[in-house]
């Protein structure tokens, strides 16, 4: 084991210490709720409490970023200076939740009753996405691989059934009408153009309905509004021109897809290492309105090595080598490839101690073990499009 000591720079963003009470309804201002009425659709226009109310949301995983980082990136959400939105779209992870067949984990990050709790206090609305299949850039969707999926396949359905029995309680009690956040739950996601199974999008909606589940209507809005587009290894970092101004002048209601991006830690996704769409706000916490998104990356030499830590920091950026897997303290931070476009990691400051920290490097070529650590991430060439 080598020891080895590094410079850390580090900064921290000040934020205002504010707690929000009421939504956002456009230029009205704060109102009173009626919560015996949900989320409703009227003509055009959704109505929340039997009011007038048009969805400005963003995507926000609670699995994507350090728990101690959910509030910070919620207020963000809460105070953008372009666009003040008033929801948070949030899918959850089967794979995560349930790591091995049997186990089950709502804890730390994974706690889902902390984050619904935590976005009710800062004062956002939720739409969840609970699944089976979230897609989100994860490894198969999010779906486990021992079995044939998104259908009525008796083994797959017992399976959705052990995993909703835990999960749907904890949203239950969250839900509008309970005085929680939560004013949707949508059923699946994008099974239309993979539909092989007449029976299964109605499966998945009783089995939400049985549960409790009952916010709301059917949704009249642009659910993915995506921001900006995926990168490909060895190509240009793509920068898309919004067309959120053209939707507002035409009064929809519309989820930035995504709000924040976060970070796919780990092993967890699938062909995109990181789900950034050109965010409004980065991985590290950013407040931006062009985004230039961030790829983390893939892998067997080993070499093991310490740092030194004298500060807590908020946030750094791990330089790369050549193509490989880093552990920062037993945590998978992902892998990376100098193909590129994007040549650095995401490292959250609670991922390091003060003190001692140990680096795990899994390299397959041989390279120079210069370990970088900055302020900021280098994400490559650009090119508009």
């Amino acid at each position: 084991m080598a020891l080895v000591s590094f410079k850390i720079t580090t900064f921290a963003l000040r934020i205002p210490n504010l707690k929000y009470l009421f939504v956002y309804f456009g230029p009205t201002g704060k109102i009173r709720i009626n919560r015996s009425t949900g989320l409703r659709v009227n003509s055009s226009q959704f109505t929340l409490g039997g009011k007038p109310f048009r969805i400005l949301g963003g995507s926000l995983h609670y699995f994507r970023l350090p728990r101690a980082y959910w509030k910070d990136r919620m207020v963000k959400m809460k105070n953008h200076s372009v666009i003040r939105l008033c929801l948070s779209c949030s899918d959850v992870p089967w794979p995560l939740h349930q790591p091995e067949k049997g186990e089950l984990h709502f804890q730390g990050g994974l706690d889902i009753k902390a984050f619904l709790h935590l976005a009710a206090e800062v004062g956002l609305w939720v739409i969840l996405r609970t699944g089976p299949y979230i897609c989100s850039g994860l490894d198969l969707g999010g779906l486990p691989r021992e079995m044939l999926l998104r259908t009525t396949y008796q083994a797959f359905i017992a399976a959705v059934n052990v995993h909703f029995n835990k999960l749907i309680p904890k949203v239950v009690p969250f839900q509008f009408k309970k005085g929680g956040p939560v004013i949707a739950v949508q059923v699946e996601n994008k099974y239309g153009s993979h539909a092989r199974d007449g029976n299964y999008m109605s499966f998945i909606k009783e089995a939400l309905q049985e549960r409790g589940i009952s916010e709301p209507n059917s949704p009249v809005l642009v659910m993915e509004l995506w921001t900006g587009r995926s990168d490909g290894w060895s190509g240009l970092h793509h920068n898309l021109v919004a067309v959120v101004r053209e939707i507002l002048r035409r009064g929809m209601s519309i989820n930035l897809y995504m709000f924040h991006g976060g970070t796919n830690f780990g092993f967890m996704n699938g062909v995109s290492a990181n789900p950034f769409y050109k965010a409004l706000v980065t991985s590290y916490g950013l407040l931006i309105l062009k985004v230039t998104p961030q790829l983390a990356s893939s892998w067997l030499h080993i070499k093991l090595g310490c740092m030194f830590v004298r500060n807590k920091p908020i946030k750094t950026f791990k330089f790369l080598l050549l193509k490989g897997v880093v552990f920062i303290n037993g945590q998978n931070i992902g892998r990376y490839w100098d193909a590129g476009p994007q040549q650095a990691l995401f490292l959250p400051g609670p991922f390091l101690n003060s003190g001692m920290n140990q680096v795990i490097v899994f390299e397959e070529a041989e390279a120079d073990f210069k370990i970088q650590f900055e302020d900021s991430p280098d994400l490559g060439m650009t090119v508009d499009i």
